[in-house]
């Protein structure tokens, strides 16, 4: 269920108007056992069906996750709900921005639903050497 914001809020809204219930349930979620060892040896689908059935059992609804079947797709894409609108503020620029609050917690989410597939599948996580631009990760997460 998405909680509605008022997308014209102002600079000097408290905090709590801009954050989302269904963010703060994937950031309190409790950090899991590994739950099975030589995941990444599976094609994605099967990556992405366990990641799915991880987020069932731990009771987190709405978010998406599938198997790209594009050329070349190395990752399973994991994807928040969205809310409708995301808040929004009229900075001190006077250009429209997303409430740091909000962001704050996005960003947050996003950081811990990584940290609860890689407690749960350790083999998939990011495997990337940067100096070598030698690519080897398996989430998206957005």
């Amino acid at each position: 269920m998405a909680t509605s914001f008022d997308p014209t809020t102002t600079i000097d809204a408290p905090d709590d108007t801009a954050t989302n219930p269904l963010l703060q349930a994937i950031i309190d979620a409790p950090i899991p056992a590994v739950r099975r060892h030589g995941l990444r040896r599976e094609p994605r689908k099967v990556w992405a069906a366990e990641v799915r059935k991880l987020f069932r059992d731990l009771g987190l609804r709405g978010i998406s996750v599938t198997a790209p079947t594009y050329s070349m797709a190395h990752s399973i894409d994991i994807t928040l709900p969205s809310s409708d609108p995301e808040p929004t503020v009229i900075g001190e620029d006077g250009h429209l921005t997303h409430h740091p609050a909000y962001r704050a917690q996005k960003n947050a989410c996003l950081a811990r639903i990584g940290e609860i597939v890689v407690a749960a599948f350790p083999d998939l996580d990011d495997r990337s050497d940067y100096t070598t631009d030698y690519f080897d990760f398996c989430l998206s997460i957005r």
